[in-house]
């Protein structure tokens, strides 16, 4: 899940100002937990081309980038370094999360801040979940996840939820997924145009796929 540092930090703070907007968040919980209509996302200037680095990848209607920014980058290590740093020191008890309700949880031996979408299988204290700084889901053991910290939610997530404009309304055949998978490669940058956002999704041209 981690992205490659030789292309993520690649621009300049100037970036940081033009190409997308990033703003320190102070949420409030509800019963002391965080739910998803709370969530904050870093917002990608529509009609405009930017560089962005591929974090994640279902297929050509949903893939994950994050926008290539040095400064965002810096927050977002800090941050989950904060988090593992947390969660090392402090076990704490496995936590049986509710629908919808923004967690830290545990991939590949690291922690990241992930939504839960829903339980695995009855009785099992298994969840569905998609870690919301790159894209990507996994079922994972209560055991291996605590309930959100304040201190962590500070910072918007960083993954954007694209689809390209010529799967717009339609669902990709797995022949065109697996070609989309060839040509836009995991932790590569690529630039995409911003066509538009509706429903916490961005439709994006990327003429340089050729797709």
């Amino acid at each position: 899940m981690r992205f490659e540092k030789s292309n993520f930090f690649f621009f300049t703070d100037i970036c940081y100002q033009t190409c997308f907007y990033l703003v320190h968040i102070f949420l409030e919980k509800k019963g002391g937990k965080f739910f998803f209509e709370q969530a904050e996302f870093v917002k990608l200037p529509i009609g405009e081309e930017i560089n962005v680095l591929v974090v994640h990848i279902e297929n050509p209607a949903e893939f994950y980038v994050i926008p290539q920014d040095d400064l965002l980058g810096r927050e977002l290590e800090e941050n989950e370094a904060k988090i593992n740093d947390f969660c090392i020191n402090n076990e704490g008890t496995a936590h049986d999360p509710e629908v919808a309700e923004i967690v830290l949880a545990k991939f590949e031996g690291l922690w990241y801040r992930a939504l839960t979408i829903a339980e695995a299988a009855p009785k099992t204290s298994s969840y569905n979940l998609q870690f919301l700084d790159y894209g990507n889901y996994a079922v994972t053991s209560s055991k291996d996840i605590r309930r959100m910290e304040d201190q962590f939610m500070y910072l918007p997530f960083v993954a954007c939820f694209l689809t390209l404009n010529e799967f717009e309304g339609r669902d990709p055949t797995a022949q065109e997924t697996m070609e989309f998978k060839k040509r836009l490669q995991l932790n590569s940058p690529v630039k995409v145009k911003v066509l538009e956002f509706e429903c916490a999704r961005y439709t994006v041209d990327i003429p340089s796929l050729g797709f």
